[in-house]
């Protein structure tokens, strides 16, 4: 989730309810957990916006059949079913059986848990299944809300096209082939920062230390910093793998809604709280963005999956990423932001680099002592990823940024 979940315990014995509070914050040690009892939670349900919580632990009554009218349970179910919006529930069941455990998933909880046999494992279990369950629903209406603005933005542009004069029609058919191939590359090679952002002789390099070498395609992931007080660079910065510093051409300036090419009616705005600036690189699985930071002030580089998360393939492949590089707590290793997943696509915000890669420092020359000292700073650098177990199995000088400090 892009921010911590919140969950909310419901339960009238007090003991069991810090029980599971107590639980949920060594489990889950970033999740906001509340306590409710039966009557504030009633109360609650009137009032709450749908971005209150995420997830309920709902501990009641469940009765000894579906139409049982002491099923406390399955009736705040019934109450929250007609909410237009609802967080996901974990039924707790302090009774009930087979039949109250169908009608409950029928009414929409995520899961049925007999009270007297939930253990810790099993409420660790069921809490990152429901919140996983959570953000698949979010990605779902962020996927279709995205899908309605793209359908309304066509709707309204065939509109103006409809209502235009022919004269007008004819006059745009005539320009249009002229103007998109003058405004194309040559307004992405101005605006690059690339174009004149090579580092000075002495720059040091940081070497790319992400694992993940099924992504680290022209994006380069994590590096491993070659500077000696500074903290380890991101292949995202200046260029990624397929484009180098001096390829300014390659980088693709956002002006607007619908220009983020890689990501069919994407806008600026593709990531709550980034604005995308430029696109810095692009692999087979993931796009690079120069992108503002609302939250931080300041320029990240945003690397975006072409592919809608795949739920079924497990751990997916900017997950595996992050995890890894988190792994790794060293000045030598490239910050990591920030991970989520919105709209279906994972992202990935990390350091931004605007000096470039070892590449184009190559290209310029390198005098023998100049490239001993890359090589130092490169292997000081994999000793401290390979020391926590992982292994980069993708480096190569694209994938070794520079930075500024030396």
């Amino acid at each position: 989730m892009d921010s911590p979940a919140r969950v909310l315990v419901v339960d009238d014995d007090v003991r069991y309810g810090e029980w599971l509070r107590h639980h949920l914050d060594v489990l889950c040690p970033h999740t906001s957990v509340s306590l409710l009892n039966r009557s504030e939670f009633e109360l609650w349900c009137t009032t709450f916006s749908g971005r209150d919580c995420h997830l309920v632990l709902l501990a009641a009554t469940f009765g000894s059949s579906p139409d049982d009218p002491q099923s406390q349970g399955l009736s705040l179910l019934r109450r929250l079913r007609a909410q237009p919006v609802t967080p996901g529930v974990i039924a707790l069941a302090e009774d009930g059986n087979e039949l109250t455990a169908v009608r409950a998933l029928h009414l929409g909880a995520l899961d049925y848990q007999p009270k007297r046999l939930l253990t810790p494992e099993r409420l660790n279990n069921a809490v990152r299944l429901g919140l996983r369950r959570v953000e698949r629903r979010v990605t779902r209406r962020l996927a279709s809300l995205a899908n309605h603005s793209r359908d309304q933005a066509r709707q309204a542009r065939a509109a103006q096209l409809a209502a235009a004069t022919p004269e007008a029609l004819a006059g745009d058919s005539d320009a249009a082939p002229g103007a998109a191939l003058a405004a194309g590359p040559g307004a992405a090679a101005d605006a690059s920062p690339a174009a004149d952002a090579s580092p000075a002789a002495d720059a040091s390099p940081a070497a790319d230390a992400s694992p993940a070498g099924d992504a680290a395609r022209a994006n380069g992931e994590a590096a491993a910093n070659a500077a000696p007080a500074a903290a380890a660079a991101s292949g995202a910065g200046a260029a990624a793998d397929a484009a180098a510093p001096a390829d300014s051409g390659s980088a693709e300036v956002l002006q607007g809604p619908g220009v983020a090419a890689l990501l069919a009616g994407a806008d600026a705005q593709l990531i709550p709280g980034y604005t995308l600036r430029l696109k810095i690189g692009e692999s087979e699985k993931a796009v690079v963005y120069l992108a503002a930071s609302a939250r931080r002030g300041y320029n990240v580089a945003l690397k975006v999956s072409k592919s809608l998360r795949d739920e079924a393939a497990g751990r997916q492949f900017l997950e595996r990423e992050y995890t890894a590089i988190m792994a790794v707590r060293s000045p030598l290793v490239v910050e990591i932001y920030d991970y989520g997943v919105s709209g279906g696509f994972e992202y990935l915000a990390m350091e931004y680099l605007p000096r470039g890669d070892l590449k184009a420092r190559i290209q310029r020359g390198l005098s023998e002592r100049q490239a001993m000292h890359f090589v130092a700073k490169i292997a000081a650098a994999l000793q401290v990823v390979h020391a926590a177990g992982l292994v980069h199995r993708d480096l190569k000088p694209p994938n070794v940024m520079l930075r500024e400090n030396d």
